[in-house]
């Protein structure tokens, strides 16, 4: 039997890297790509839910409704701050009131913005909130994903699996670039990086990669090779990002997703086991902070650093505007952060009282 190895203190670490990876992308950190980061996010829900459920999956309920109770279970801690944030968007876009932008506004309250091929719909208000859409999706299918992979006894199973998703998701993506198809704005990005059913690949693979993790419990490697390996992770992560722009505009089908899916789960795997010097520099209070916060982080940041890159002077350098954008949008991101973390906490005391 698989079983549950607790929390894992380097994922933390590496959620604060995704994250950063994506806010300097907003900030306007030109070399930075969103798409890395949200890669590491759905890489990483499919590990830890493998790690925390895998262990207990004769225990996991699959049906339609249970299905839905367990994706409400996942997203409704963020779903207040996501309705705060929307209309926090809302007034940003001086409140539209015309059919358009309050359709818009139902997709988003609802989560399904993700299903429309329209970047004016997928990306509307709070343009992060389609990652909370996709994962309310991924989560209604995840029991399903977890309760096969629960029932898997041989590894030789779960690599076969995992090889046929990643070349499904290169296959696909493949097609949608050579094969343009009329339909959105801009098909080829829409299906391969904000689609639900294209990112349960991606997910799945971070489950399989879980499965493996639970299955080689007692794994011994040395420090000095671990080490090595932690270079070999970092050098990775930027590599990955180099060859992102210049596949980006000429692979669209294949660069947002299906590049990084390596890279990936490498990097998670890398941090959930090592205990290399490179690691342990990585894996300090402050990146584990902000870690802890990142859901958060993630649904307000994309507010106040869009405000601050519309209307922050122009007069100085582009690089000291930059710093400037970055230092104060971090800042409010944080902050509100902590804000919505100490109201939890209030509530749960009450609810607990």
């Amino acid at each position: 039997m698989l079983k549950n190895k607790g929390r894992i203190e380097g994922l933390q670490a590496l959620r604060a890297i995704a994250f950063l990876e994506i806010f300097l992308g907003h900030c306007g950190v030109s070399f930075f790509t969103g798409a890395f980061g949200v890669s590491i996010f759905m890489v990483l829900s499919g590990f830890c839910m493998a790690i925390n459920y895998l262990p207990k999956a004769e225990s996991i309920k699959t049906s339609p409704v249970e299905n839905a109770r367990f994706a409400w279970s996942k997203v409704k801690k963020l779903y207040g701050l996501h309705l705060i944030m929307l209309a926090a968007a809302y007034w940003f876009s001086k409140m539209p009131t015309s059919v358009e932008a309050q359709r818009k506004m139902i997709l988003d309250v609802f989560l399904v913005q993700s299903l429309s091929p329209y970047s004016d719909d997928f990306f509307s208000y709070n343009g992060v909130a389609w990652y909370l859409s996709v994962y309310l999706f991924i989560c209604l299918f995840a029991p399903w994903i977890l309760k096969m992979f629960g029932r898997c006894r041989e590894k030789k199973w779960v690599l076969f699996v995992s090889v046929a998703v990643y070349g499904v998701m290169v296959v696909l993506g493949y097609i949608v670039t050579r094969k343009p198809v009329a339909i959105g704005d801009h098909f080829a990005y829409w299906f391969t990086y904000i689609f639900p059913g294209y990112r349960l690949l991606d997910f799945t693979l971070g489950a399989a990669l879980g499965w493996l993790y639970l299955y080689y419990e007692n794994l011994q490697v040395g420090k000095w090779l671990m080490t090595l390996l932690d270079v070999f992770a970092i050098a990775s992560f930027v590599l990955v990002i180099l060859i992102f722009h210049r596949m980006e505009g000429v692979y669209d089908g294949l660069c947002y997703t299906a590049l990084f899916a390596p890279v990936s789960l490498f990097l998670v795997l890398v941090f959930a086991c090592s205990d290399g010097w490179v690691m342990k520099a990585l894996n300090n209070p402050l990146f584990r902070w902000i870690g802890n916060i990142s859901s958060y982080t993630f649904l307000i940041h994309q507010i106040p650093v869009r405000w601050l890159r519309i209307y922050f002077p122009k007069t100085m350098g582009d690089s000291a505007r930059v710093l400037w954008i970055i230092v104060i949008g971090f800042a409010v991101s944080v902050i509100g952060a902590e804000m919505v973390r100490m109201i939890q906490k209030c509530m749960m005391k009450k609810v607990n009282a």
